[in-house]
């Protein structure tokens, strides 16, 4: 239940707004979560404190800006940095910092390292500019490394006097909601700062608040309507919010249309997995309607929520079996990141470790070279684990390569998915128990 504190804040709010918005009432899919998130447990963070002090300093005409929308956009992938300038000098100092923190080497641990260590070197020479910096933080920020995060805070207020901008805070507050351990007083304290040196919150500031929010998100999200705050940029965290307080998809749906966001791949894979959480015996109907309406055509992202969602409920070869089908279905042209996602979900799976193994190697096998490293050295340390003699970089033998061949012919849907194993063929059962079904 609510404290006296939250009832207390919850009524002044809606009253406020009720008077802005007249007879305006507030849509059902908030309403919905309001009501799921009396009895849900609530977090560590005072987030109507948070959404209200963020409301005090939010000015009425925000800025646009496109900050959000490119902190989730995914790094370009490098195999190797760039060798430092021939020159080193203030200007390529920082375009050599900048390059190298806007890049993702996630197949290379070796890379990963060397860019952290350069990093830090670069950041002691002193000439580093504000851009720079926001550029090296966002780094860290992405991988939620909060005490190198701070530490280049520190350093641009201690040491070379650079001030922030409205970016740097935006970023400290995507880091702050997004580490397990803050507190509000630290959350709070940034608004401090950002008031201290006449800072004002841009529309990426609402965003990056609302996306971290785990319960009292729906209070921002009204704020947002009621401001009229463009909202296709978090349209896919819409869908994921409202989802985890379990509003229902068709709610969801109806939500996104009253406020024409309901359109593009993106917002559909993000409805398409709320219909697996919520109502998987719908979830066809939905792409078959938005196929017929919009000309859906799945992508990777699509194949892969179902290998997840399967997974996740601990029935892997149907993870498999979908992934293959949709690979077909969709006419993927990646279909080996499917395989990766198996591999990451196989991680923590407990079988025999014949099983374990054999399993491992064949996903490994089917995603070719898009294994990222971190993700490759744990398969391997688990392997090791299980069998000290497993060599993870020896040639597949030839029992191997056929038993590959048989999970890849009998997991193969002729038709529509069997999602009943024991509507399968006796091949597909026979597979599933001497592979997937034997535990330790």
């Amino acid at each position: 239940m609510f404290t006296s504190h939250v009832r207390y804040f919850w009524f002044h709010w809606r009253v406020g707004y009720r008077t802005i918005t007249r007879l305006n009432q507030v849509h059902p899919a908030l309403e919905y979560q309001l009501s799921s998130t009396e009895k849900a447990a609530r977090t560590s963070l005072d987030e109507t404190k948070i959404i209200e002090t963020l409301k005090l300093i939010t000015p009425s005409g925000l800025v646009q800006d496109v900050q959000y929308s490119n902190f989730r956009k995914p790094k370009p992938i490098k195999l190797y940095p760039l060798p430092p300038p021939k020159s080193l000098e203030k200007h390529s100092i920082n375009e050599y910092a900048r390059d190298l923190a806007e890049s993702n080497y996630q197949y290379s641990l070796q890379a990963e390292n060397y860019i952290d260590q350069t990093l830090q070197d670069l950041i002691s020479t002193g000439v580093l500019n504000l851009q720079t910096y926001n550029c090296i933080l966002e780094h860290y920020v992405r991988k939620v490394i909060y005490h190198r995060s701070k530490l280049i805070k520190k350093r641009m207020d201690d040491d070379d006097n650079v001030e922030p901008d409205i970016q740097t805070y935006n970023l400290l507050l995507q880091l702050y909601l997004k580490y397990d351990k803050t507190k509000t007083e630290s959350v709070m304290s940034l608004f401090e700062k950002m008031k201290k040196h006449n800072i004002e919150p841009n529309l990426s500031s609402l965003y990056f608040v609302y996306s971290n929010l785990k319960q009292m998100n729906h209070l921002l999200l009204e704020h947002m309507t009621v401001m009229k705050v463009p909202l296709e940029n978090i349209n896919t965290v819409i869908v994921k919010h409202m989802a985890q307080s379990g509003v229902p998809p068709k709610l969801i749906l109806r939500f996104l249309e009253d406020h024409k966001i309901h359109r593009g791949i993106p917002v559909n894979n993000a409805m398409i997995e709320a219909y697996l959480q919520l109502e998987p015996e719908s979830v066809f109907d939905y792409i078959h309607q938005i196929s017929e309406n919009e000309g859906f055509q799945g992508n990777t992202k699509t194949a892969k929520l179902f290998v997840s969602h399967y997974c996740t409920k601990g029935e892997p070869y149907f993870g498999l079996s979908y992934g293959k089908y949709l690979a077909e279905k969709f006419r993927l042209t990646n279909a080996e990141e499917i395989y990766v996602t198996m591999l990451s979900h196989h991680l923590n799976v407990a079988l025999a470790a014949e099983q374990w193994i054999a399993l491992a190697r064949y996903y490994y096998y089917k995603a070719r070279k898009l294994v990222p490293a971190k993700l490759k050295s744990q398969i391997i340390a688990r392997s090791l684990t299980l069998n000290s003699n497993a060599n993870f970089s020896e040639e597949f033998t030839k029992d191997e390569m056929q038993t590959f061949r048989n999970i890849d012919t009998i997991f193969k849907w002729k038709g529509a998915p069997i999602p009943k194993l024991s509507d399968n063929t006796p091949e597909y059962q026979k597979l599933v128990e001497e592979y997937f079904i034997k535990s330790c």
